[in-house]
C-alpha cells in the first residue's frame, strides 16, 4: 500500500461530569489502526487559521470525518468536510482544485448524516475500526494504483 495521507476531521471533546465523549475513544483507536497501518496522519487538535485548513486539506489523499453531536454541529467541521468532497463552504465560492474522497464514520447509527450523505466523493463508513479502516484503505488504493494497460 502507498503510504497515504488522511486528514483527521474530529473533535476531542471532554464533558462535564465524564472522562471522554463519546467519539473519543473511536478517534483514538481510528489514529492507532491508521498509523499502524501505515497511513500518515495530519490532525489539528488546536484551532489553526481556515486557509492552512483548506491547504493541508488539498495535501491529503483523504479526510476522514469522525463523526458525533458536536461534530454535528460544528459548521467549520462541515466545512471542512464539504470542501474535500468538492463542494465550497468557501464564501468566495472556492473549490478544492482536486476533491478527495471524504469518509463518514458516525459513532452511532442513530445520528442523521443529512445532506452529507449526498456531497460528491463521499463514503459513509463502518462504526468499527476495523472495518472502517480496511473500507478506507481499498478506496485509497484503487485510487492511488495505476490500471493495468
Amino acid at each position: 500500500m502507498k503510504f497515504s495521507t488522511l486528514y483527521i476531521c474530529a473533535f476531542e471533546v471532554v464533558e462535564s461530569g465524564r472522562d471522554r465523549a463519546s467519539g473519543n475513544q473511536l478517534l483514538i483507536e481510528m489514529l492507532s489502526l491508521l498509523a499502524r497501518e501505515g497511513f500518515q496522519i495530519v490532525w489539528f487538535k488546536e484551532q489553526i487559521s481556515g486557509d492552512r485548513v483548506f491547504q493541508e486539506i488539498e495535501h491529503c489523499d483523504g479526510l476522514l470525518a469522525i463523526i458525533d453531536r458536536y461534530w454535528l454541529s460544528s459548521t467549520w467541521k462541515a466545512f471542512e468536510a464539504t470542501y474535500a468532497s468538492g463542494d465550497t463552504p468557501k464564501p468566495d465560492r472556492t473549490f478544492i482544485p482536486k476533491p478527495i474522497p471524504t469518509f463518514l464514520m458516525p459513532v452511532s447509527s442513530n445520528l442523521d448524516l443529512g445532506f452529507f450523505k449526498k456531497l460528491d466523493n463521499t463514503v459513509v463508513v463502518s462504526p468499527q475500526p476495523e472495518l472502517a479502516v480496511r473500507a478506507i484503505a481499498q478506496k485509497l488504493n484503487a485510487i492511488n494504483t495505476p490500471a493495468a494497460s
